[in-house]
């Protein structure tokens, strides 16, 4: 956003996806669509990278432009807060971690920030709640956390629903009531244990007769380390985070702590 500027209207855009420019220029009025990095970053108060982490070093190199007092947030897995204060001549940085329901505004971001005023932290914070719930860290180290919870978290919640449709099909459903009766247990359970004043597992054990069905499901279920294996999972998108920024991997069940 150019300075001194609060309406989106003011929006400065870059990517190098032509069909994505188009469609936010053509979405919303007064977007501004520029032909590279530098220029769309020159006079901004706010810069918001949504980059691959591969691509990071390249588009900071690209960045000459940007203002000292400008806020730069960051969403790449992996990227430490440290690469942006080699490479570019503002201390002010946040470095978050959102989902992909923030696309529906039902998003979850986690994020901290080293350098930015009170107001900064304030328009950074409003910025990232417009896509849902926002949690701000004192400390770096939690980003790499939120990756795996996080920024991977849906795909986890998408697999399991995706094995649940498949077989419903499987026994007998026709798809599109199988996608429906897992769609809406998922939502309905989700919105149960928000409003409910129990425990996860309390919850649980409610739904858990001796001897009875869901028993039966929990045996199995635990039988193939279900729960390990998601943690397992979790710790391993951990990992992958730390490799990308560059650190240490080593952490977690079954590696050696060094």
């Amino acid at each position: 956003m150019k300075r001194g500027v609060q309406s989106a209207g003011k929006t400065h855009i870059y990517d190098t996806n032509a069909a994505r420019m188009k469609h936010f220029t053509t979405t919303w009025t007064g977007m501004y669509r520029h032909d590279s990095v530098e220029a769309a970053v020159d006079g901004a108060d706010v810069v918001l990278l949504a980059v691959k982490p591969q691509h990071m070093g390249v588009v900071l190199d690209s960045m000459s432009a940007l203002p000292s007092s400008a806020m730069v947030i960051s969403i790449a897995a992996g990227c430490q807060i440290s690469l942006f204060e080699q490479k570019l001549p503002t201390p002010s940085i946040v470095r978050s971690m959102p989902n992909t329901p923030a696309m529906i505004g039902q998003g979850m971001t986690v994020w901290t920030s080293v350098g930015c005023s009170e107001e900064q932290i304030d328009a950074a914070k409003q910025l990232l709640a417009c896509c849902g719930d926002e949690v701000y860290v004192q400390e770096e180290h939690y980003l790499d956390m939120a990756t795996a919870i996080v920024g991977s978290g849906p795909a986890y919640v998408y697999m399991f629903i995706e094995s649940m449709i498949d077989t419903g099909v499987h026994m007998g459903f026709p798809r599109e009531t199988a996608e429906r009766l897992v769609l809406k247990t998922v939502e309905g359970s989700t919105a149960y244990l928000k409003q409910s004043d129990k425990h996860v597992v309390a919850l649980r054990n409610d739904i858990t007769s001796p001897g009875g069905t869901t028993a039966a499901a929990i045996y199995t279920a635990d039988e193939g380390a279900f729960r390990t294996t998601i943690a397992n999972s979790i710790w391993a998108a951990y990992r992958r985070s730390l490799e990308l920024g560059g650190k240490d991997s080593n952490v977690g069940p079954g590696r050696s702590q060094r």
